[in-house]
């Protein structure tokens, strides 16, 4: 005969003692212990690598990868346990207590989870417990790139726009919110809308900010982290830094300000822009499988500060609705109807890509005229009359010069970068002569591929 009772506590950063209690008296003979974590808040998915405690056994319990655990030899008695794991400590939680008793020679089954969500976002949010629980919850951490230190006291801000339609037409209406991190690096903001993205900005007091994007999505709770640059060994700021959710650094991502002012990320994610000077241009920051992300030069231009962007992976979110409407097409399109008018240059469309369906971007490349592709590497080159060798024309993508970065061996070009599912339309000047005016500069002497993205160039596509 098997029996488990469970007694369910939640509350806000409070230390678990579970030795105050009386002690109990275990018959003798062993039993087995066994069971699962579950996170109902922010996974929605087993837990994986949470800690169980469990009063009066010396030994440590972990969970495995599907969130389950096992003890054996555990005398006979009834137990008080718990958990902790790295998501509830930086949200401040405390997970549920369960008692369970453990049989001789039987195995006795425990199902641990993390505490409900209207419980938890009431409690973090300050609702009385008779009222509904408010809108999205979502709960964070600040660190350091590099390792991933807590960093106490620093400002946090969301913000976000929103549109409402009225009589009157669309209205956009921003909003925001605003508070600031535990000693523990921990925060939370109540009632962020879950239907549109936001911009988080954490500024660390030191000189330092750290940027990002996120899509709660559907109601309920969410976790994230938000890094600032690490401090070099003297504590001071260091450069600025491009970084996936996980924190790890992005190298070869493209940082731009304007067409004429980029640069790339080095091997450590690293990077040093001079941005300022130019209030017109957003900086805008890509790399390959991740979001694009777009910071406002009004906003973030001057003073000049180290910075740490975090990038999210691309295709994690989805639209809910795709709404396609009549209307004035993007400026991209027009003006690459133009262009493409105008008979100066080869041109590729989403229609012919659909019709080809490439492997691979440079595929589409073959027969245009003055062009030769290698196959080995994917890369074109301009040839010239008399010419053997030719040399690479120069990138545009989304309207931003792509740069070039030295090497032995060269590193892929955006031809093999981005696959052609993501390609809108290509332009292609294989001359210097023909390339218009707003793509020519001191690289162009080889000529000019423009590459337009679905996410940069938008839609409609050109037919």
């Amino acid at each position: 005969m098997m029996t488990v009772r469970f007694a369910v506590f939640c509350g806000l950063a409070v230390g678990v003692s579970l030795h105050a209690q009386s002690p109990v008296v275990r018959p003798a003979g062993l039993g087995r212990l066994t069971g699962e974590v579950f996170d109902s808040l922010f996974t929605r998915a087993p837990l994986v690598d949470a800690s169980l405690y469990v009063e009066g056994l010396d030994r440590v319990i972990t969970t495995d990868a599907r969130g389950r655990f096992s003890a054996d030899s555990v005398p006979a008695g009834r137990y008080r346990m718990t958990f902790f794991h790295p998501s509830l400590d930086v949200a401040g939680l405390q997970a549920p207590t369960v008692t369970a008793d453990v049989r001789a020679d039987e195995a006795t089954n425990v199902r641990l989870a993390t505490p409900g969500y209207a419980t938890v976002a009431r409690a973090a949010c300050g609702v009385p417990a008779a009222s509904a629980p408010p809108g999205r919850v979502v709960f964070g951490a600040v660190k350091r790139a590099g390792d991933q230190s807590v960093v106490p006291g620093a400002l946090v801000r969301a913000t976000w726009v929103e549109v409402t339609i009225g009589a009157s037409g669309a209205k956009p209406t921003r909003g925001g919110r605003e508070t600031r991190a535990s000693d523990g690096g921990g925060f939370v903001l109540c009632d962020v809308p879950g239907d549109v993205e936001s911009r988080l900005l954490v500024d660390a007091g030191d000189g330092s900010i750290g940027v990002t994007t996120f899509w709660p999505g559907e109601p309920g709770a969410s976790m994230l982290s938000v890094f600032v640059p690490p401090a070099d060994s003297a504590g001071r700021r260091n450069r600025s830094i491009v970084l996936n959710a996980q924190g790890a650094p992005i190298a070869n991502a493209i940082v731009a300000a304007g067409r004429d002012t980029s640069t790339r990320t080095d091997a450590r994610g690293q990077f040093a822009l001079q941005w300022t000077g130019h209030p017109a241009n957003d900086l805008v920051i890509r790399a390959l499988g991740m979001q694009a992300l777009t910071l406002p030069a009004d906003e973030f231009a001057a003073p000049p500060r180290a910075m740490a962007v975090t990038l999210d992976e691309a295709g994690r979110r989805l639209a809910d609705v795709n709404v396609r409407a009549a209307g004035r097409s993007p400026q991209w399109f027009d003006e690459f109807e133009s262009r493409r008018k105008a008979g100066f240059g080869s041109f590729v469309t989403r229609a012919e890509i659909d019709r080809r369906n490439p492997s691979q971007t440079w595929q589409m490349l073959f027969g245009v005229p003055g062009l030769q592709v290698d196959t080995q590497n994917g890369r074109p080159r301009a040839l010239y009359p008399g010419s053997l060798s030719g040399c690479e024309p120069t990138y545009w993508v989304d309207g931003v010069l792509f740069p070039d970065v030295p090497g032995n061996p060269r590193p892929p070009g955006p031809l093999s970068l981005i696959p052609p599912t993501e390609v809108e339309a290509m332009e292609v000047y294989p001359r210097a002569s023909g390339v218009p005016s707003e793509f020519r500069g001191t690289q162009s002497a080889c000529g000019v591929i423009v590459i337009w993205t679905r996410k940069g160039g938008g839609r409609p596509a050109p037919r």
